[in-house]
């Protein structure tokens, strides 16, 4: 990584500063779901359907996917905060 160019070093920090962010945004969104729902390591699995059936309804795991891919998603649309731990907690919060 010594010979890379100066523009693909400062992609690589950028990277690093967005995934540190991510990782401790991440910590504190697993605490506080536990704390407001249920934790979703507790769901019992779910059974193979048929196509007649109904579907089943939401299960505390959908829920906590659901919310951190569509935290994820809008963050990507802010690029002005990808970097800054404050503003990813207040989005997260929202």
């Amino acid at each position: 990584m010594a010979n890379l160019s100066e523009e693909l070093r400062r992609k690589f920090v950028s990277l690093e500063r967005n995934f540190e962010v991510c990782s401790v945004i991440f910590k504190k969104y697993d605490e506080m779901f536990k704390e407001i729902f249920k934790d979703p390591a507790n769901d019992p699995p779910r059974q193979p359907r048929s196509r007649k059936s109904r579907k089943l309804p939401c299960t505390a795991k959908d829920v906590y996917d659901f919310c951190w891919a569509f935290f994820v998603r809008v963050k990507t649309n802010f690029s002005q905060i990808r970097e800054e731990l404050v503003s990813c907690f207040h989005l997260l919060l929202a």
